[in-house]
């Protein structure tokens, strides 16, 4: 079985590699990449992950004015809440407890839009913004239209910095590593949602 799963493994690397190759090495990370920026949102929805980039990134747009309202989103490690210390981050920086709401079972991008919904319903959220980091935004953009497109809501994306060195990522094994592994999570949404 660890061979079978070893072999998958390589293999989606190597169709990775296909795939990305007609890009050219420095444009495939900036592939990843994508902002539908919206000037005013009902709620910013920010999705777990990164080392507080993107609640920084959501705070900053807060204090210009794009959303009075935060979602943080994500799920609880070991029994400790993630989108619960990213609220204290926001606040800390300003932002008042009672702007922020919280959903602590998404364990994936996938999960992230459906488990939002009912939090944006019981807020009449018509126009969101999401947060991620710029790696990220593809296809967490591309996750959120899907899976709101039966409702009538007005969808954009914001990267938050990666750390990623987008023109050389190859040369650095974390950046390469989080580049490759980001196009196979593609290949596998693409393939299964």
């Amino acid at each position: 079985m660890k061979i079978v799963i070893f072999s998958i493994k390589v293999l989606l690397i190597y169709l990775v590699f296909i795939a990305i190759a007609p890009l050219g090495l420095k444009k495939a990370s900036q592939f990843l990449s994508v902002s539908a920026p919206l000037y005013k949102a009902d709620i910013i929805v920010v999705l777990s992950g990164g080392h507080g980039d993107r609640v920084d990134k959501a705070v900053q747009l807060y204090k210009k004015g794009v959303s009075q309202t935060l979602l943080m989103t994500g799920d609880t490690i070991l029994g400790a809440s993630i989108p619960h210390y990213m609220k204290l981050r926001a606040i800390k920086q300003g932002v008042p407890s009672k702007n922020i709401f919280v959903e602590e079972n998404s364990t994936s991008t996938y999960d992230h839009p459906r488990l939002c919904l009912p939090i944006l319903n019981t807020l009449k959220v018509k126009s969101l913004l999401v947060v991620s980091s710029k790696f990220h935004t593809r296809r967490s953009f591309s996750v959120f239209k899907k899976a709101y497109a039966p409702y009538d809501l007005n969808i954009g994306i914001s990267g938050a910095e990666d750390g990623i060195d987008h023109t050389n990522w190859w040369r650095n094994s974390s950046d390469a590593e989080r580049v490759l592994l980001e196009y196979s999570k593609h290949l596998w949404y693409w393939t299964h949602y």
